[in-house]
Formats: structure tokens, sequence, C-alpha cells
């Protein structure tokens, strides 16, 4: 059986991601320690969420797609400077 977990990473994998930015927080630990089994994926944490948000604009300006990945509430809040 797949968790929800796998089949994000399945998703971000067939639809070509191979860097993922973020902060690792409370609610996506989980699925930043994944990320350690998927070799196709690397993980970039930041200080910050704001500097995650601008690193995956750079990405999706360069590349076509850009994934940032932090957690609800005020980490939500702070990328909206690179939306």
């Amino acid at each position: 059986m797949v968790d929800i977990t796998d089949a994000l990473i399945q998703a971000l994998v067939r639809r070509g991601v191979k860097t993922v930015y973020g902060v690792p927080g409370d609610f996506v630990l989980g699925l930043f320690k994944r990320f350690e089994d998927c070799p196709e994926i690397e993980t970039v944490c930041t200080a910050g969420e704001e500097g995650a948000a601008f690193a995956a604009d750079a990405e999706a300006r360069l590349n076509g797609l850009g994934v940032v990945m932090i957690t609800y509430g005020v980490g939500a809040l702070k990328i909206l400077n690179a939306v």
C-alpha cells in the first residue's frame, strides 16, 4: 500500500522535479526524511522560508518547475514575498 508521502514523491518524480527547496519543520519533517530514500530528487534546506521560496522561483524560471516545501502558518506566510 502506498501512503500519501510516497504518492507525493512519485508524482514529483513523474513531473521531472530534480530539486526541492525548503525548511524542515514539524509537519514536513517526515517528508524530508523520505526524500533521503529518493535518489532522483535532491533536497536543499535553507535557513529561512523566504530563501527556499526564492530558490524555487529561480528554479522555475530556469527549468520550468520549482518546488518549495514548508510548514503551514508563519512558514507559509513568509513565502508570499517570492510569489
